[in-house]
Parts: structure tokens; C-alpha cells; sequence
């Protein structure tokens, strides 16, 4: 039942039974239930489909990572928005997920939605060229504007100079970026 399922679900994307059993599997490891991980499957073969992506994991890390941080979102919203912008602008739709994933999380704490998320990348692509260090770079701008001991933290992993790094109060930013 569960196999024949997978074939009735890869034929209604375009997508191979074996693709959405893996993407499956990868969302009930995170722990989605089976109905929930069937929904995020079907999303990130679509992604896949509708993107330059060249596997299924590529799409559904993507995913993950994206959906982890507009968890406010439906995972095929996500995908809609993509699309929509890589088939309009100058940046392609595994682009434009490659930079959110890196970049989703630092953006949203700073206060972007996905839709203003995906205007800076966007926007930063069209002089940058390279998605990658699009998102890096916005990803290090938001981490910065927070002034967190997190943000100074994680700009620390990333191999960041946080010698000139001041950490503020939650007041402080606030009243900052009301400015």
C-alpha cells in the first residue's frame, strides 16, 4: 500500500517513487509524522522539478532549512515563492534556496519576512552574481544587526572578526532599528 502510494504520488509531480521515498524518510527522521512527511516530499520534488537542482537531497536540505526558519509557512508556500521569483528576476529558483539557506534563520531573527528575505537576495544577487556569498553575506549583516552573544557566537564559527563586535539589549536593538 505504502509503495503504491509513493508511485501514485511521484506520477501526479513528474517525480520517481524511489525520489519520494527518499525525501519521505528524510522528513520522518526530523520527525514529521508519516502524513506530514508525505506533504514535505511531494514540496521538495517539486522544488526539485521546478529548479535546477540535480537530486532530491539537494532539494529537501534546501527545504529543511528554509521551512525551519518561515516554519509559519506552508512548505509548498515556500516553494510557490521561489518559483515565482526565479522564473521573474534575474536569479534562478535553486539559487535563490541555495542563498536562503544559509541566510533563513539570521534574516527572520532580524526581523525579515520570506518575502522581504527573498527582495535582499535578490536584489544582492543582481550586483553579486554568486547566490552563495549573497546569502553568507546577508546571513553576516543580520548576525550583526542583532548584537546577541548568539550572533557574536555564530559569526565566530563562520570565522568571523568579532574583536569590534559590541553585544546590546534587546531595548537597545530595538530602539536601533526603529531608526
Amino acid at each position: 500500500l505504502v509503495q503504491k502510494a509513493s508511485f501514485d504520488m511521484a506520477d501526479g509531480i513528474g517525480s520517481t517513487a524511489l525520489t519520494v521515498q527518499n525525501s519521505t524518510a528524510d522528513y520522518l527522521r526530523l520527525g514529521e509524522s508519516f502524513e506530514e512527511a508525505k506533504k514535505s516530499a511531494v514540496a521538495s520534488s517539486i522544488l526539485m522539478n521546478v529548479s535546477e537542482f540535480e537530486s532530491i537531497d539537494q532539494a529537501t536540505e534546501s527545504l529543511i532549512a528554509m521551512s525551519a526558519a518561515y516554519n509559519d509557512l506552508e512548505k509548498m508556500d515556500i516553494v510557490d515563492k521561489l518559483n515565482l521569483v526565479g522564473n521573474n528576476f534575474s536569479i534562478s529558483t535553486d539559487q535563490l534556496a541555495t542563498a536562503l539557506q544559509s541566510s533563513a534563520s539570521a534574516l527572520k531573527t532580524s526581523g525579515n519576512d520570506i518575502n522581504e528575505s527573498v527582495a535582499l537576495i535578490t536584489a544582492g544577487n543582481a550586483v553579486v552574481q554568486d547566490p552563495s556569498k549573497t546569502g553568507a553575506g546577508l546571513r553576516t549583516i543580520a548576525l550583526r544587526m542583532a548584537g546577541t552573544e548568539v550572533a557574536k557566537k555564530e559569526l565566530e564559527e563562520i570565522g568571523e572578526d568579532t574583536s569590534d563586535f559590541v553585544v546590546q539589549t534587546k531595548s537597545k536593538i530595538d530602539e536601533q532599528l526603529r531608526q
